[in-house]
C-alpha cells in the first residue's frame, strides 16, 4: 500500500466521525433550541452548533485537502468542549465538576478523532 494511498484512507477515517457528529449536533441542536429556557441552555445550543458546523466544514476541508481543514477542526474541538462542559449543568443541574468531567470526556474524544485526522492531513512523501 503506498503512502498516498494510506494518507487517503485515513482522511476518510477522520471524515466519518466528524459528518455523524456534525449531522448529530445540528439535529439535537435544533431540537434543544426550542426547549432552552435558561440562558445557560441557549450557550449550551450554541456550542453544539458551532461543533456541528465546524464538524462538517472541518470534514469537507478534510475531503478537500483544503488547509482551513486544521482551523475548523480547531472551532469543532471549542464548540464540543463549551458544549459537553455546559450540558450536564444546563440541562441535568449537575454540580460544575460534573460539567469539568464531561469536558475532559469531550476533549478525549476530540483528540481520538485528531489522530486520523492528522494522518490523513499530511501530505505524502515525494517519490
Amino acid at each position: 500500500m503506498t503512502d498516498a494511498t494510506r494518507a487517503r484512507i485515513w482522511r476518510w477515517v477522520a471524515m466519518v466521525p466528524l459528518i455523524a457528529l456534525g449531522a448529530l449536533a445540528l439535529t439535537g441542536g435544533s431540537h434543544d433550541l426550542t426547549q432552552s429556557r435558561t440562558a445557560v441552555q441557549r450557550m449550551q445550543v450554541a456550542g453544539q452548533f458551532v461543533f456541528g458546523i465546524a464538524a462538517l466544514l472541518s470534514a469537507v476541508a478534510l475531503a478537500m485537502r483544503s488547509p482551513l481543514a486544521r482551523r475548523f477542526y480547531r472551532m469543532f474541538v471549542v464548540g464540543v468542549a463549551a458544549a459537553a462542559g455546559l450540558a450536564p449543568v444546563a440541562w441535568a443541574e449537575a454540580s460544575w465538576w460534573q460539567g469539568a468531567v464531561a469536558l475532559l470526556g469531550a476533549l478525549v474524544i476530540a483528540w481520538l478523532i485528531w489522530l486520523p485526522f492528522e494522518r490523513g492531513d499530511r501530505p505524502p512523501p515525494p517519490a
